[in-house]
């Protein structure tokens, strides 16, 4: 399901109260990890079917891009976007019957096999985008001790998170205190040692 096609006016800084996260192409990575500095906010209508949740897939059905590396690559929406949005160059994938493949599936959109069949079914010259079928018609390789990968998975993406609002948290710290110290307006003790 394609995501909100966004008016330019609704578009914030992030200031407001009213502003949600939208994911947009300037997320992805070709690792499958989310890029956070690309968010935009957004303060205008949408509907609920926009909205992210917690662990959902989302793949980016455009790529601005000659080298379409962009192109089909998914991204795990993290906790703190619960709630979010996501734009129109990007889809949510849903499973209806086994919604645990969505971690599969996310891992087989970064390897070769899917970049080719991606880069093949890419239409456009300038913009690239993404037909469904090149999802849906995929066929995924499902594991053998599917449920311990999926809880190893699980585990080391959580984790990961939690590094990365840990390392966002101490660089607030240090771009508040640094300018701080830096000035003399701050100062430690010191102490000395013989």
């Amino acid at each position: 399901r394609k995501g909100l096609s966004y008016k330019g006016s609704g578009l914030d800084d992030g200031s407001s109260i009213r502003a949600l996260p939208m994911v947009n192409l300037a997320n992805f990575t070709t690792t499958g990890a989310l890029k956070s500095g690309g968010l935009k906010h957004y303060t205008g209508d949408f509907q609920r079917r926009h909205q992210l949740g917690s662990w959902d897939l989302v793949v980016a059905n455009t790529d601005l891009t000659q080298a379409r590396e962009l192109l089909g690559r998914g991204l795990l929406v993290p906790p703190k976007l619960e709630g979010g949005l996501h734009t129109h160059h990007t889809s949510k994938v849903k499973f209806f019957a086994r919604e645990e493949l969505k971690l599969v599936l996310w891992a087989q959109l970064q390897g070769d096999g899917f970049r080719e069949r991606a880069k093949g079914f890419a239409t456009g010259t300038t913009v690239t985008a993404l037909p469904d079928e090149a999802i849906l018609d995929f066929e995924i390789r499902v594991p053998d001790h599917l449920d311990t990968i999926l809880a190893s998975a699980r585990a080391l993406i959580q984790h990961s998170w939690l590094l990365e609002g840990e390392s966002t948290r101490l660089a607030h710290m240090r771009d508040t205190l640094l300018p701080e110290l830096i000035s003399g307006r701050i100062r430690l003790p010191l102490k000395l040692s013989a």
